[in-house]
């Protein structure tokens, strides 16, 4: 609005909302603002779920608030030298756009969110350091420039027994601008979902950032398609207490959890409860009361309010078998963001990583551990784009394939006393044909999986007689041993 700001307000948050107004508000009723314009070339986009002016709207609203923080926190632990001038004015104007391109298409695919960045930067006269993918930067509060988010990337090493673990994450660029965004959705106290295919690493994603956040306390659910309100007040009973204040009765996460801590309920697969007879997902219902009306009538007749009480879910895309399209009364209150699956550059910097723990176990063949990342991602990348669920349902390959490729590589290799080039190649293509080709239905397109698996190695392992190697048959057992034979 354009009322005057008092004189308590930070000037770091007086100097961001005037350095930023002219975007959000037009100078005149014959010409629109870029924030307006932005709001309805998203809304003419594909989203994973349908999109809502109020959703996002309440998704930009937190992520500018997140940035306002950041602005006052630097001024606070920086008085002697405050933001001012260029510094902020920079600062608050490329954070605009970071929070536009988030709330606004962070529920659309990679392609979507490259467009509306491209729409950002031609609407506001702003540039980039270099290249014109606006998800590729973050905007830095110390001196208000852009910087690419692989920067912020640290490089990882982990122990060979690691490579059996389920709970590693491995920080990618996409991991680190995920939770980046998840964190100030979180810090609004908002709800807030994450929607992407099987083995996109979403529950992952949101598991390490509820783990890593301060003053919460997380409780794991997991919907099912005849999930019920009840499931929610049984975790109430299990982690809060009753307390009256004054004349209103409260509910709130119990003393032992911490005097101000937060109750996240966490609702894996939030989107598979059915309807009822009325067409109503009663347990959404139920969490879209709590979060809109701040409490809910008990047994008794009695009105309870809850405090300190976030939902957080994940789930798979509604066009999935089995999926319910969640009623746009909850997601209107939601942050959305699409977790897709990782790039080619996120995925070499995973298995490198799990590769280089394994090849731990033989030094000898340290060397080779860029050489089998790059031919596991190529062979499942060429796979991936060939079969698709539409052909065969059992056509679905994600990141997971690679993860069970790295473990059954470990399992294999883990025993020996030694392991040559020559064996390791044998051993990779067995897993990659046990992976991808005992997967397939016709005999053409097993030989197709064969000849690219062969094809792969023959690019990618150097020093190898591949018809001496690969001409044999491929046969591994961890039923068969010398005891036993």
């Amino acid at each position: 609005g354009n009322g005057s700001i008092s004189n308590g307000t930070p000037p770091a948050q007086i100097a961001f909302l005037e350095a930023t107004r002219p975007y959000m508000l037009s100078s005149d009723e014959r010409s629109t603002s870029l924030a307006f314009d932005a709001l309805e070339f998203s809304l003419a986009q594909d989203h994973i779920m349908t999109p809502t002016r109020e959703r996002l709207i309440e998704s930009l609203k937190a992520l500018l608030i997140k940035g306002i923080e950041q602005a006052i926190d630097y001024d606070e632990n920086h008085p002697d030298f405050p933001m001012s001038g260029d510094h902020i004015d920079n600062y608050s104007k490329r954070w605009l756009l970071h929070s536009l391109l988030w709330s606004f298409s962070g529920s659309s695919s990679w392609p979507v969110r490259q467009e509306f960045g491209e729409f950002l930067l031609r609407s506001s006269g702003m540039m980039l350091p270099s290249g014109s993918n606006l998800a590729e930067y973050r905007v830095r509060v110390e001196d208000g420039e852009y910087d690419n988010w692989s920067n912020s990337v640290p490089r990882m090493e982990i122990e060979s027994h690691k490579v059996m673990s389920t709970d590693v994450v491995i920080t990618t660029t996409d991991t680190v601008r995920h939770c980046d965004v998840i964190s100030a959705w979180l810090s609004s106290r908002m709800p807030l979902i994450l929607c992407g295919p099987p083995g996109s690493g979403k529950t992952m994603t949101l598991v390490n950032v509820l783990t890593n956040f301060q003053g919460i306390f997380m409780a794991n659910l997991n919907f099912s398609s005849r999930t019920t309100p009840e499931i929610i007040l049984k975790t109430f009973s299990q982690y809060c207490t009753y307390v009256r204040r004054g004349k209103d009765t409260v509910l709130e996460p119990s003393e032992n959890l911490g005097a101000h801590t937060w109750l996240v309920v966490f609702c894996d697969e939030i989107n598979l409860p059915e309807n009822d007879s009325y067409g109503t997902q009663r347990v959404i219902m139920f969490m879209r009361q709590l979060v809109e009306q701040k409490g809910f009538w008990r047994n008794d007749n009695v009105w309870v309010k809850v405090n300190r009480i976030q939902f957080v879910g994940a789930c798979n895309p509604p066009t999935d078998a089995g999926r319910v399209i969640m009623p746009s009364r909850f997601l209107r209150h939601a942050p959305l963001l699409l977790v897709d699956f990782p790039e080619r550059a996120s995925l070499i910097q995973i298995y490198r990583t799990f590769n280089g723990g394994m090849m731990k176990l033989f030094p000898n063949l340290k060397g080779e551990t860029d050489a089998l990342t790059e031919a596991m991602v190529e062979v499942y990348g060429q796979v991936q784009e060939k079969f698709t669920p539409e052909m065969q349902p059992q056509y679905f390959y994600s990141a997971r394939e690679l993860s069970r490729w790295v473990r059954g590589i470990y399992e294999a290799t883990v025993q020996m006393d030694g392991l040559t080039l020559n064996e390791l190649v044998r051993i990779w293509a067995h897993e990659a044909q046990r992976l991808f080709c005992d997967r397939l239905v016709e005999k053409a397109e097993k030989e197709w999986c064969t000849e690219t698996i062969d094809n792969v190695a023959r690019k990618c392992f150097a020093g190898v007689n591949h018809d001496e190697v690969l001409g044999q048959q491929l046969f591994y057992s961890k039923w068969l041993s010398l005891l036993s034979c």
